[in-house]
């Protein structure tokens, strides 16, 4: 509708300017309406989450055991971000679903949900993590396309590492004024596994949604990925760490759309369900 809306008002500025008898307050009008529906649809997730920065409200369903809403909390940046309920199986994401499944995910049926949620169980960017840290830290290109290719096999795998670490090395200074790291080393000691362990969970709550999966399939993709955070990190605060890196390394310099934003606002606000459940 909105793209129906959009070719409709480009259509109303054409009319405007063959027309001698509009005024010009309707023709300021239309131009600020269109120029506002851009900067929304670019903008759209920081205002978001600007705004439930300043109301400090979550949306949250009291339906779950307290362990439970803890596991699922796993995946509470992604879920925040997509106006998804943080706490609870049931993501309701409305019609949305069928852009970040299908778009997003390529996630169509259950066999390919099973495919991605595996994927994202037993490899996902925590396989790459180690082959792109130390491609980062090569003194040439040619050394660091030489590290790629001697320890990944396939054409794909060489192109996401590659990928990552040239998101590395873009992203990297933005990592540092964000306090994110303060040494190279840093990235190391926090990995991306934040990350693959946030997606996992939320992306299981969204294929139980669309039917791809049964509940206790859900259940046991979000366990996995709550054991796996619980093995990594020591607090919510140092799992947020790993997920902005993770971010950082999959979209480089122009991955901040409101994550970081979502992440401190999770750690620090004191309305946050992370505040409400201890790390361990």
């Amino acid at each position: 509708m909105l793209i129906l809306l959009t070719t409709t008002a480009r259509l109303l500025l054409v009319q405007l300017f063959l027309s001698e008898k509009i005024e010009l307050w309707f023709l300021i009008l239309c131009i600020s309406l269109i120029v506002l529906f851009f900067i929304f649809k670019r903008f759209g997730r920081v205002i978001g989450s600007i705004i439930r920065t300043i109301t400090g409200k979550y949306r949250l369903k009291g339906d779950v055991t307290t362990l439970e809403s803890k596991k699922i909390l796993i995946g509470a940046i992604y879920a925040d971000q997509q106006g998804a309920y943080l706490n609870t199986l049931t993501a309701d994401v409305g019609k949305k679903i069928d852009t970040i499944l299908y778009d997003w995910w390529g996630i169509e049926d259950r066999d390919s949900a099973i495919d991605k949620l595996n994927y994202l169980r037993d490899k996902a960017f925590s396989y790459y993590f180690p082959t792109v840290y130390k491609a980062f830290q090569a003194g040439s290109k040619t050394e660091c396309e030489e590290i790629i290719q001697s320890a990944m096999t396939t054409d794909e795998d060489m192109e996401k590492a590659m990928d990552q670490t040239c998101n590395l090395i873009d992203s990297i200074d933005i990592l540092k004024e964000l306090e994110l790291i303060k040494t190279i080393e840093d990235l190391e000691k926090i990995g991306v596994t934040g990350w693959d362990t946030g997606r996992l969970s939320f992306i299981a709550r969204l294929c139980y949604d669309a039917g791809y999966i049964t509940e206790d399939e859900a259940w046991e993709y979000i366990d996995s990925a709550y054991e796996t955070a619980q093995k990594n990190f020591r607090s919510w605060e140092e799992f947020a760490k790993s997920y902005i890196v993770g971010r950082f390394l999959w979209g480089g310099s122009d991955a901040n759309d409101g994550v970081v934003l979502i992440a401190e606002d999770l750690v620090n606000k004191p309305s946050s369900p992370w505040n409400k459940v201890a790390w361990r």
